[in-house]
């Protein structure tokens, strides 16, 4: 299938293509979303880098360590913007998010490392009372989808807690 066909003009790459032909020249853009520059063009911004089997030097990407509620702890490298629910639920570490992050339910409730909550933002009303749904609020509970990752939660640390 020819990438031009599918994502117009611009994409002048082939799914085929050689990636020894690609050059080393691949911009992060807003939503994941690269450019890579071939030959002297570069391919629709829709066309994802990895479709086409360019592997892009990374940028730095914030961690988050994150503990299940079986006790397992993985670090996960994470795009900035994504909150801890999307992240946890999308990751299988025990976060269901029913109300999909609308501040409606507390299923993506999270328990923050103290020395991490300041930096997670202030808790607001609606949140606050969706907490108190939570069977084991602490001090430092937080809903998930309320907590975005950013640069300088790189390194954050939360545990879901086993509430079933």
């Amino acid at each position: 299938m020819n990438a031009s066909a599918e994502f117009g003009p611009m994409a002048r790459l082939s799914w085929n293509t050689d990636i020894s032909e690609l050059s080393a020249s691949v911009k992060q853009h807003t939503g994941g979303h690269r450019t890579v520059w071939f030959k002297g063009q570069y391919a629709h911004p829709r066309v994802r880098a990895s479709e086409l089997g360019v592997v892009a030097a990374k940028e730095a990407m914030p961690k988050l360590i994150l503990t299940s509620t079986d006790g397992e702890t993985k670090t996960f490298d994470v795009d900035v913007g994504a909150t801890v629910m999307e992240i946890g639920r999308d990751e299988l570490m025990g976060i269901e998010g029913t109300c999909g992050g609308c501040l409606s339910c507390a299923t993506c409730h999270v328990i923050v490392d103290p020395d991490w909550f300041d930096q997670t933002g202030k808790v607001s009303d609606d949140e606050d009372e969706m907490l108190d749904m939570a069977a084991e609020r602490t001090p430092t509970s937080r809903l998930g989808c309320q907590v975005k990752m950013t640069d300088d939660l790189d390194g954050l640390i939360v545990t879901v807690p086993n509430e079933f």
